[in-house]
């Protein structure tokens, strides 16, 4: 499989009417593009050792696991993500 994220691109005859465009706005991003690793820290070091800008250091979110996101160039979201342990319990709703 191959994944690739295609930034811009004018109406087709395969999508009439509809545009890609990068976020006009830092503050806004309609995709979140997630890479699931099995050790979110790792990630988090070799990327950032290979120039990869994170918004934080990896933090817990309330499901658990362990997250960091950076932006790509055109400044859409990257969400390097690692599972929570089996035996982690999901947060309340409420």
């Amino acid at each position: 499989m191959l994944l690739y994220i295609v930034p811009f691109s004018p109406p087709t005859p395969d999508k009439p009417g509809i545009s890609l465009s990068p976020p006009d706005s830092p503050d806004r991003t309609s995709v979140n593009v997630v890479l699931r690793v099995k050790n979110c820290e790792s990630a988090y070091k070799e990327l950032s050792s290979n120039g990869v800008e994170f918004l934080t250091v990896p933090q817990k979110p309330l499901w658990g696991g362990l997250r960091a996101f950076a932006r790509d160039p055109d400044g859409y979201l990257i969400e390097v993500e690692e599972e929570p342990d089996k035996g982690d319990d999901p947060p309340p709703l409420f």
